[in-house]
């Protein structure tokens, strides 16, 4: 009888060891699968999305002139004479002043605006348009635009002129008080409105219902805004927050290029820009490279403050 029963039981374990086992063998055979289609992606991953950022850090450690010259492998040089050179500094200050500025305000009057255009008042999708509207224009059309308008002869100045205050004309971008500010009210006029549509379109995915309570307990609008919408919507304040930022570190080169090269001086100077200047100006790719990782560095620790400052946990 004992006999029978350990028969049993070893037949049982058989058959136990034996469904992990077919397990395992449906498991390899998913795996299989799985990286018989996604093997697509994935090498397309690994080489568009994974070797430029090898490439760059493998530059920033050589002297390199360009495509026709050889590589010579410097080690740290690049990164020692970039944390010596005083306009790396400088690049490193005007766009810290850049950011500090321009993302508080590009963020807060965007979610006002998308706000008040989830409140769909009368004439919303007129102004949607009319907002969305600088995001569709070139870089190159916005530049020469806001060129016309810091002009001697542009509207500033007309303006100034007309309050009687003609001591104030001047080139707006030829002065080096008034360069960066110039530039960052520009860039904030090309992105207000973009961030604005995409704030409207998160809050009218809200019910009505909590604006008719809040109304009810006697809450003003300022209160139902910043107690209420704001906090339920961080987390996607904090994604729009990090995008916008990314945009300012990176992305600056092109309008300096085209109003101003980094001067007066080197008043409007920043990283992006000085990048672009080493690269393609002075021919300088290893140093250009080693921006290139402060960038990234900067761009990573960045993300990641905006996330956590902004990363609400239901």
């Amino acid at each position: 009888m004992m006999r029978k029963q350990e028969n049993h039981h070893s037949a049982g374990t058989s058959a136990g060891r034996g469904l992990p086992a077919r397990w395992s063998k449906q498991q390899r055979k998913n795996l299989l699968t799985f990286l018989l289609f996604a093997s697509p992606a994935l090498i397309w991953f690994s080489v568009i999305m994974v070797s430029p950022f090898v490439e760059m850090f493998s530059v920033s450690l050589q002297r390199w002139r360009g495509i026709a010259n050889p590589r010579t492998f410097t080690g740290l040089t690049n990164f020692i004479t970039l944390f010596q050179d005083p306009r790396f500094f400088r690049a490193l200050e005007n766009t810290g002043i850049q950011i500090a500025f321009a993302l508080p305000a590009t963020m807060i009057l965007s979610f006002l605006i998308g706000f008040f255009l989830s409140r769909r008042p009368r004439g919303y999708h007129f102004f949607s348009i009319i907002l969305f509207t600088p995001s569709m224009i070139s870089a190159v059309a916005i530049a020469m635009a806001f060129m016309g308008i810091y002009s001697p002869d542009g509207i500033i100045n007309i303006f100034l002129k007309a309050v009687g205050l003609g001591d104030w004309i001047h080139y707006w971008l030829n002065d080096k008080a008034t360069a960066l500010p110039a530039l960052i009210l520009m860039d904030m006029w090309s992105a207000v409105g973009f961030y604005g549509i995409l704030f409207y379109v998160a809050l009218s995915a809200m019910s009505d219902d909590l604006y008719e309570a809040a109304s009810l307990d006697g809450a003003s609008v300022w209160t139902y805004i910043w107690k209420i919408v704001f906090p339920i919507n961080l987390n996607f304040f904090g994604v729009m927050s990090m995008l916008y930022f990314f945009g300012l570190l990176t992305g600056s080169a092109q309008i300096v290029l085209l109003l101003t090269r980094g001067g007066p001086g080197d008043a409007t100077l920043t990283l992006s820009y000085l990048l672009y200047e080493q690269a393609f100006f002075i021919r300088n790719l290893g140093y250009s490279q080693a921006i290139g990782v402060v960038l990234f560095v900067l761009g990573f620790a960045g993300m990641f403050l905006i996330r956590a400052a902004t990363n609400r946990k239901y």
